[in-house]
């Protein structure tokens, strides 16, 4: 079973939207379109329409298609949940205080969502807003100084200096990669890291890394660098110095971001003219006498 495939029968197991979609045939007819008939336990169908409804609910950004093995391992999902459902309600587990309680909560939480979804959805951002926006935080879309390097990774100091003379001596680069390199990532590619800015270089090596990187001039090769692994030496070929983004590169993430920040004003306000409208009343005083009894118990 591919990765994919386990992701969704993962997802599958979270199937309570498909049992409240669940329907009661009582004579209705599943032979057609969309009510077409796919599963049955007892008297609660699933019917294809309720199927396709809750797929796409659960689709996720990677996955970019559902294939007749995903549904049907979702049909024996439900199959299962069903089952289980139904041998709760036998127990009376639905008529339990605690279980009332959560099922409340959640009703409330998927009622607030669905509320939020219908303001949210009333927003958009125009093109001019988002260019608005990119001029007025440049400073957010710098592309950082970037140098493109090569490495490579041995053991000891000693080693490392010892190919240092040997490239002195006219041994090349990558030769000695494919000779000597521990690092079996870039090994077949003669050490090449491709682009690295400041922060990637302290992320996957160090500080003494990104240091000897960024102090040498193209073309360079650095003395050796003790790493988090052994040592290595740094092949510098080309440097881009930091620049400004264009907009057109960065258009799509501005307007996400711009959608975030005008959906959380939109929040904000909306629930500022609720509390403006309703009866509030706190008795914080409470959280402290509540805060001063745990004390008092350690």
């Amino acid at each position: 079973m591919d990765r994919r495939k386990k992701l969704w029968v993962g997802i599958c197991f979270a199937m309570v939207g498909l049992v409240i979609l669940s329907q009661s045939l009582d004579g209705k007819d599943s032979k057609k379109g969309g009510n077409a008939l796919v599963a049955k336990v007892d008297k609660s169908a699933l019917t294809l329409e309720a199927l396709d409804k809750q797929l796409e609910n659960m689709r996720m950004p990677q996955m970019k298609s559902v294939t007749p093995d995903m549904k049907k391992d979702m049909v024996e999902r439900w199959i299962e949940s069903e089952l289980l459902f139904q041998e709760a309600k036998k127990k009376g587990i639905d008529k339990k205080e605690d279980v009332l309680q959560r099922v409340e909560d959640m009703k409330k939480q998927v009622m607030i969502q669905a509320l939020m979804q219908e303001k949210m959805k009333e927003i958009q951002v125009s093109a001019e807003e988002a260019e608005q926006y990119f001029n007025d935080h440049k400073k957010d879309f710098q592309i950082p100084e970037k140098a493109k390097i090569r490495h490579i990774q041995v053991t000891t100091e000693d080693e490392a200096k010892e190919l240092i003379k040997r490239l002195g001596e006219g041994a090349k680069f990558e030769d000695l990669v494919v000779e000597k390199s521990q690092d079996v990532r870039t090994k077949g590619r003669g050490g090449d890291l491709g682009y690295m800015d400041r922060n990637q270089c302290k992320r996957r090596f160090d500080a003494a890394f990104e240091t000897a990187t960024f102090s040498m001039e193209a073309g360079g090769v650095s003395e050796p660098v003790k790493g988090k692994v052994g040592y290595h030496i740094i092949k510098l070929e080309e440097k881009q110095p930091a620049r400004e983004e264009e907009f057109s590169n960065a258009k799509d993430r501005v307007e996400k971001m711009v959608l975030r920040e005008k959906q959380m004003n939109e929040y904000k306000g909306f629930v500022e003219s609720l509390k403006k409208k309703a009866k509030i009343e706190r008795h914080l005083e409470l959280l402290e006498e509540a805060k001063e009894t745990s004390e008092v118990v350690k």
